[in-house]
């Protein structure tokens, strides 16, 4: 196979890996009006979820969701459980949970790789290294796509007049 042949391939190869790559829904491509981040997807957290606290005023308090209620959340530092109430709070995100983003986009980069490997396996035998070589790129570019996708997700944010309260 050519110095050629073997370019055209790989581009190939990489336009459709980014073609189904940016198919898949992640924040960043998710077009549209804002979404909604109402205090009840706080509440509906599960125990142990990774999750990071922003207040209006101090320190970001990232730790392990413990509990929430209208008043207020609990978060497992490393050190304690801290509990910060909830009109201290600007905005929350918990950490995505990229196996299912990620089992997508290894699946799709594995088909999109098999159906080279075949193609290059009808045309000459030779082609087939050429191919099999285009995995690492393959795994390379659904990695990048993977890592924007599961960036922390905002689930909660303050309303744009809200103001911490002094009590």
């Amino acid at each position: 196979m050519s110095g050629s042949s073997r370019t055209q391939v790989g581009a190939r190869t990489l336009v459709v890996v980014l073609a189904v790559s940016l198919a898949v829904p992640c924040p960043l491509t998710a077009g549209g009006k804002p979404p909604e981040r109402p205090w009840s997807n706080v509440t509906k957290l599960e125990q142990g979820r990774q999750i990071t606290v922003q207040p209006f005023e101090g320190k970001t308090v990232a730790g392990k969701f413990v509990s929430a209620d209208d008043a207020a959340i609990s978060i497992k530092t490393k050190k304690e459980v801290v509990t910060v109430r909830r009109q201290d709070i600007r905005w929350i995100k918990k950490a995505s949970k990229p196996a299912a983003v990620g089992g997508m986009m290894l699946a799709g980069g594995s088909l999109i790789q098999l159906i080279q490997n075949l193609r290059g396996l009808a045309k000459k035998r030779e082609g087939v290294v050429v191919q099999v070589g285009m995995l690492p790129t393959t795994v390379a570019v659904g990695g990048g796509v993977l890592a924007l996708c599961t960036l922390p997700k905002k689930i909660y944010e303050a309303p744009p007049d809200a103001t911490p309260r002094q009590d």
